[in-house]
Formats: structure tokens, sequence, C-alpha cells
């Protein structure tokens, strides 16, 4: 992008099928498929890839083992269940049944856990089932296959993995339960919720009230599906309408993250399958969650008046304040692949908070690395502030060259003194007209500005003019988990930012 960095990560996402086609047709110049497909989506402009950690031979297997057909013979059933006890005592993969086996294959890239998974099944035993073994780590064969995949993620060092989507709205909390427990058991994997951003049923005439009709996820799928959602039946409390099914997701996410208790290690990726409404003020709520990753399928383009993939208006405005994506590229004929990553680019380069963030002498410039950032209230009186903190104050751009300006004007002369000292204790020759300070801090009295003051007062003639004269503090609320978040760990553990341990 000619010198100018980038903001967004952009991946292009794999299936079983890719990374078949790469193993049934090696290239000698790479030593694994997976240095090959990861040399390969670089080539195409994206950053990394994301591909499902299993194969189908895995799902083949689990599912020879822990289903057993009404049909079964005596026999078939002895060796099913012999199977899976072997399984469940020393759990593990076969060669064929992963597609990352080496640390090289694993760096950067992300791994999406089997689609196939029941983790808020809608059977009474299977999900009581299922909120035991969330607690006590037992060997229910959904959950112990999350779990062997989360720790193999883990020993090949993998840092992120998109979790299979919750599908039935009732049932979530057995899906929060059972992700709160593999949160714990893997510490050093970060883990993110696949999530449609909305139920697009609510803008299609005579759509069924059941969301997301999700296509069969047989053997061999070409692409990652589109998330199945079943919105609860409406009830007088609780009526069915578009802006319940609107916010079905969100509050699927809400109580996920929440019984979670809101760890940060826990993200979401947000699917853009279904268009997005012209009005987007429903989704805003959208903006303060931690979304990690944004999924976009080829379907989610459309072709512009040249045959090239471009996205609609909506999904532009919306991208261009998250610029983080996770493309599954490759249904239009212009321009190939590429210009998926390179229309997303486009897209990044355009984005005014970006073109803000590179601009010398922007706010947004200077507050880079401050975005999002909760930072305690100065409090220079009271703690020993390092040199640091007042050398980033004095880069701001705007206030320091006007202070140079008027420093280096010549009207001024020899008629400006500079005293310095605390001006609680400072004496000077005569009293003052005028009386300026700057002591506001983030909340008008944390840097003791009315103490300060109270002993500066002396300094002002009976009808001398003190600017400010009077504080006002206003309070707006905001929405942020990551910043919730931050604030209630500094609430808990208040000797943190000091230093104590």
């Amino acid at each position: 992008m000619n010198g100018i960095p980038r903001w967004a990560t952009l991946a292009t996402a794999l299936t079983t099928e890719d990374v078949a086609d790469a193993i049934r047709a090696p290239d000698a110049n790479f030593a694994t498929p997976g240095l090959q497909l990861a040399a390969e989506a670089r080539a195409k402009g994206y950053d990394t890839l994301s591909l499902p950690l299993t194969t189908d031979n895995w799902r083949k297997r689990w599912t020879e083992m822990c289903l057993i057909a009404v049909d079964a013979t005596d026999a078939e059933k002895q060796a099913a269940t012999r199977a899976a006890e072997e399984w469940r005592l020393r759990p593990g993969f076969l060669k064929d049944e992963v597609t990352i086996s080496r640390l090289d294959e694993a760096e950067g890239v992300i791994v999406m856990v089997s689609e196939w998974l029941e983790l808020d099944a809608p059977d009474d035993g299977i999900r009581h089932d299922a909120e035991i073994l969330a607690v006590r780590d037992a060997c229910f064969p959904s959950i112990q296959a999350l779990q062997q995949e989360l720790a193999y993620a883990s020993y090949l060092n993998i840092q992120s993995a998109i979790l299979p989507p919750p599908r039935n709205r009732d049932h979530v909390a057995s899906y929060a339960r059972i992700i709160n427990s593999c949160l714990t058991a893997t510490p050093y994997l970060s883990l993110s919720v696949r999530l449609p951003i909305y139920d697009p049923s609510v803008f299609q005439a005579g759509s069924p009230k059941s969301a997301f009709q999700t296509p069969s996820r047989g053997h061999g799928a070409a692409s990652p599906s589109t998330p199945a959602l079943v919105v609860s039946d409406s009830t007088p409390e609780r009526p069915h309408n578009s802006e319940t099914s609107l916010n079905a997701t969100w509050e699927m996410w809400d109580l996920i993250r929440s019984m979670c208790d809101y760890n940060p290690r826990l993200t979401l990726t947000l699917d853009l399958s279904p268009a997005l409404p012209s009005t987007l003020g429903v989704l805003s709520k959208w903006a303060a969650e931690s979304v990690r990753y944004i999924f976009l399928p080829a379907t989610t383009f459309i072709t512009n008046m040249k045959g090239y993939p471009v996205l609609p208006k909506p999904t532009q405005a919306f991208l261009r304040d998250s610029m983080i994506a996770h493309i599954n590229a490759g249904s239009h004929s212009r321009g190939g692949e590429n210009a998926y990553s390179q229309y997303v680019r486009y897209l990044e380069k355009t984005s005014p908070p970006v073109q803000a963030a590179q601009k010398p002498g922007t706010v947004e410039n200077f507050a880079q690395g401050y975005q999002d950032y909760l930072q305690a209230p100065l409090q220079p009186l009271m703690d020993n502030l390092p040199s640091i903190t007042y050398q980033t104050f004095e880069q701001d751009p705007v206030k320091y060259a006007q202070y140079e300006e008027h420093r280096q004007d010549k009207e001024w002369g020899t008629k400006v003194h500079l005293i310095f000292g605390d001006m609680r204790s400072l004496e000077v020759p005569e009293e003052a007209d005028i009386l300026v300070s700057e002591l506001l801090g983030s909340f008008g009295d944390n840097e003791l500005s009315p103490e300060c003051l109270d002993g500066a007062m002396r300094f002002l003639k009976p009808d001398g003019i003190s600017i400010p004269s009077s504080y006002t503090a206003h309070l707006a609320p905001l929405s942020s988990s990551k910043l919730y978040n931050e604030a209630r760990s500094k609430r808990e553990y208040p000797q943190r930012d000091k230093g104590v341990s």
C-alpha cells in the first residue's frame, strides 16, 4: 500500500476441500501443504489465512464412535463402544484428521473449530449431560471433541480459534457454560464466537419465524455455512417483532459473555452473510463489543457495472468502522480472488478514521494507541509521575505549537518575566489583574485544582479576574465491554496500578 500502514488484518477463509486439493497436488517448493496454502494467501494480498483445524476424517471417526445407528448390530455397537472408550481414555487425532501438524504451519493462522459440534443441543438429556460435563470435565462426546481440538490448537501455539455458533437461543446458556469451561482449560488461547449480525428473515416477506435456514452441513461442504439460529417463540411479555429479531443475536452474545464473566480472551466473529439493512442504527450496538473478526463470504459482495466485486453501501459503512476482515472468496468472474482483498484494502484506505489517523497534526494521529483505552485520572501532587507522562503531553501538536509561537513573539521582549515555583508557597512582587490556570484534569478536580488555586488566590487583586472562574463536569453514558472489563479489574484489584502485586 505504498508505505501506508495497514489497520486491518485480512485473512482468506479456506475449507477442508481447499486443504484436500493442496494435499492432492503438492508444490515441491514447499515442505507441507499448509506452508503452500499460507504462501498462496500472501501472494493474493492476504496477511494470513483461516482454515478448519480438522478434516472430514475426524468427523467420520467421531461419528462412528459416538453416534450408533438404530439398526446397528450388537457387534457393531460393541465395537463402537470400545473405540469410544479408548478415545475417551486417550483422546487424540490421527495424522489425516488434522490440517496442521507443524509449528511453522500454524504461525499466524486462525483456526475454525469443527462446525458440526452441537454445544447447545435441544434434546433435554443431551443438554443436561453437556451442562454437567462443562463443569466436571467428563466425557460427553461433543464436549470432549471440542476440548480435544482446543488442546491441540494450544499445543501448536495457535493464538485464536473461531468457535461454531450457538444454534438455539433457548439453550444458549449450556453453550456459554461449555465455552467458559474451555476458557479455563486453555489459558493461552483466545476464543471467538461466530454469530450472524442479525436475523435477516425480518426483512423478507413470508419468511418463517425461525431464522437462518442453514444449508445441509454434509461432509465436504464447499464453505463454512451461515450460522443457524432458532429464535424463541413470541410470548405476551416478549412479542415477536422486527426489533426483537434484530436484537436476538446480540442478546445471545450478551448472555454468553456475561456467563463467561467478560473474559478478555472471549471475542466476537461477526458474520456479514446476510445483507445489512439500509439503516444501521440498530446495528450500532455491535460497535461497543469486542469484535475481533468479520466474516465476509463472497456472497456478501455484489457486482458493479464492470463486473468486479464490491460491497453494498451499508456494508461498506459498517466495515469502514471495523476494518478487521476474514474473507471467503471466489464467486465473481472479474479480477480473480485478488479483487476481494484489493477492494477491502481500498475501503481501508478511504476510511475517514484511518485517513485522520494518518494525517499529522490531527487529534486522531496524536492519540494513536490510546483509542478505547481506559486511563486513570492523573494525580500529580499525590503520585510521583514519571517524566514520560509530561513528554507525552508536550507532544500535543496544537497546544505547544501555540506556546512556542507566542514565546518567540518579539513584541513581548523584556515585558515578560518567568517565575518558577510552587503556587502554594511562591512569593510574587505584586498582585495580578488576571490569573490563568490549567489544572482541570479529567474530572476538573483530580489534579488538585481547588486546593492549588485556593493557595494562589492571594496573587489576585480584589477586582481581578480568574480564568477559568468555574468548572462544570458533564457525564455521558457509553457502552464498551472492553472498558467495562478494565474498570471492573481496577475495582477488584485497586493496588494493581500502583505496582503492588
